[in-house]
């Protein structure tokens, strides 16, 4: 009697463990960047949207690899009838490294909004080596 109630303990523990570890990797999987993109001159770019209080709230960040010059265009989004809209864009630039922009507007209820990121990173001649895009999630 021990010993099938030992077995049937031990298969229940195997269960557990092995329900536990799909669960954790899904988890894991969630988390994940969605956009695992390797670039030649850009280190991170980020596409970030909050809502709170009937205001949204969007930003965006691009970092190069080098320090080069780079420009961001952040705009949020609002879609419409099944197309997406730009409501507001903010820009920014810096001439040696890394620049974000963004900010916040007042927005309508009953619409799903995002944020749609633009970073470009330039040589040293001036013109433009790498263009990235990023979108954050949807929110209502």
């Amino acid at each position: 009697m021990k010993k099938k109630m030992l077995g049937v303990f031990t298969i229940v523990i195997c269960f557990v463990t092995i329900v536990m570890s799909f669960a954790f990797a899904y988890e894991s999987r969630e988390e994940a960047p969605i956009d695992m993109a390797r670039y030649d001159h850009t280190s991170f770019i980020s596409a970030e949207l909050s809502i709170s209080g009937g205001k949204a709230h969007a930003y965006g960040e691009i970092d190069p690899i080098e320090n080069n010059r780079t420009t961001i265009t952040v705009r949020l989004q609002r879609k419409e009838d099944g197309s997406w809209t730009t409501i507001k864009t903010w820009t920014g630039q810096n001439n040696n490294g890394p620049c974000d922009a963004g900010g916040s507007v007042s927005i309508s209820s009953g619409y799903l909004y995002r944020t749609y990121v633009t970073g470009k990173v330039y040589s040293s001649a001036g013109s433009v080596i790498e263009t990235v895009n990023k979108y954050s999630g949807t929110k209502p």
